[in-house]
């Protein structure tokens, strides 16, 4: 029961409570369509883990193509749709870790950002709490992305960082 009202019960911290939660957002998730697909992220496989924390929601989510142009539509799509369903904050992440062709690891893609000459990965980097590295995605930079392993393999440019 909670204390501020005896006959309110308490929010349940279960694991059970935390699969009902995950259920919930992926069945709401199933409203968000990709435009260019006609299906939504659910059916297509897109989304890889949800995360309940105590204080925000993290989902680690695929696009279908590395540079696929209703991605940033669907990034905030499954933002919004999770925030409306659990009522809390929620972040999204793509489940690509980064590589160089040398085979250093150098962390996770965490967002996009859509700059109008070509799109810009931050990746959260392995090896330091909060540093981010700003990867163009071009061709000369971007080797290789499989999205199915959930890896990208770059060839960073001479000082970019």
């Amino acid at each position: 029961m909670n204390e501020m009202n005896p006959n309110t019960p308490s929010p349940s911290t279960s694991p059970e409570s935390q699969e009902e939660l995950v259920q919930k957002i992926r069945e709401a998730l199933r409203a968000v369509i990709d435009p260019e697909i006609g299906m939504n992220v659910v059916q297509l496989g897109l989304i890889r883990n949800i995360e309940i924390q105590p204080d925000l929601i993290q989902i680690t989510m695929i696009l279908t193509t590395p540079f696929c142009p209703a991605g940033p539509y669907l990034l905030e799509q499954v933002r919004y749709v999770t925030e409306q369903v659990a009522g809390r904050p929620t972040k999204v992440i793509l489940g690509l870790e980064v590589w160089t062709e040398a085979g250093e690891h150098l962390g996770q893609v965490v967002d996009i950002l859509y700059t109008g000459a070509n799109d810009v990965y931050v990746i959260q980097e392995a090896e330091s709490e909060g540093r981010e590295l700003l990867i163009p995605a071009i061709r000369e930079v971007v080797l290789e992305v499989d999205l199915a392993a959930g890896r990208l393999v770059i060839r960073p440019l001479e000082g970019l960082w």
